[in-house]
């Protein structure tokens, strides 16, 4: 059975009004709809049936390295120089977690209980999405020191109330911003350099013109040997980049960055895969 998580605002807002208008049904009818930004497709797939067992609809955030190379590669007194981002890759680089208890509807809580982590701990300041992937969802910063380490209660500060009632066991999401790092945080898994193939440039007027890129096929993450310079480890994947070059050693590499509202998991039965458009 698929699990459908969607954190993009829009989807929720036509779903809100489906007695009138059918909300989305699908992803490609989702970012017609949407107007620019950045989306993503990210689905965990049965390696033997082929069946999605988890698809997320998420938005991303183009990193400051991103949003500059673009403009001094295409508006500039001289071309930039910059290697295109043609590399797709996850990691385990932002903290996530579940919610232990629950948020009534219109609440704004300064302390929730969260059950164990995956990946690096979450740092002070950092904001969160309670609920993520559903449309009742609680946004909060976190304010505790030394941030979240694992289980057990922690101080927030609230960014609004809760749109409606969060059950426990909600998924925790971690906002990510737009700054570039050095390195990404195992476990790491990198398509090859996607060629031709995975890419679709079309579109006209504003909010129309877009960017399509995908690792279907043979550049799956997968802990199978494919095209991909190395199979990926097993592991449980927090968020995903585009970069252009494997592995990232420096800020100048990553170019578009996004958090998932669950972890896909990469094993012996279940490959991962991601679809991005950008639309402008």
């Amino acid at each position: 059975m698929r699990e459908l998580l969607v954190s993009i605002p829009d989807y929720w807002e036509h779903a809100k009004r489906a007695r009138t208008v059918l909300p989305p049904q699908n992803f490609e009818d989702l970012v017609e709809r949407c107007g620019p930004g950045g989306y993503w497709k990210i689905e965990q797939i049965n390696k033997y049936t082929g069946a999605i067992e988890k698809e997320i609809w998420a938005k991303n955030a183009i990193t400051d390295n991103g949003a500059l190379s673009l403009f001094k590669n295409t508006m500039n007194f001289s071309a930039g120089g910059i290697a295109v981002a043609n590399i797709i890759v996850a990691n385990q680089g932002v903290g996530w977690t579940t919610l232990n208890g629950t948020i009534s509807s219109g609440g704004s809580p300064t302390s929730i209980t969260v059950n164990s982590l995956t990946g690096p701990t979450i740092p002070n300041g950092t904001t969160l999405i309670v609920g993520a992937g559903t449309a009742n969802t609680y946004t909060c910063t976190v304010n505790q020191v030394g941030g979240i380490t694992g289980a057990g209660s922690v101080t927030v500060t609230a960014v609004g109330t809760a749109t409606g009632a969060i059950a426990t066991g909600a998924n925790i999401q971690v906002v990510v911003g737009t700054g570039d790092v050095s390195s990404l945080s195992a476990p790491v898994a990198y398509t090859a350099a996607l060629p031709t193939g995975q890419f679709s440039i079309s579109g006209s007027g504003v909010g129309n013109r877009q960017m399509s890129v995908n690792n279907s096929g043979n550049y799956l993450f997968s802990t199978t040997s494919n095209s991909n310079p190395s199979v990926s480890p097993t592991a449980n994947f927090t968020d995903a980049w585009l970069v252009n070059t494997s592995p990232v050693a420096a800020t100048t590499q990553t170019f578009v960055h996004i958090s998932f509202p669950a972890f896909i998991a990469v094993n012996s039965s279940s490959n991962g895969q991601a679809t991005i458009i950008e639309k402008l």
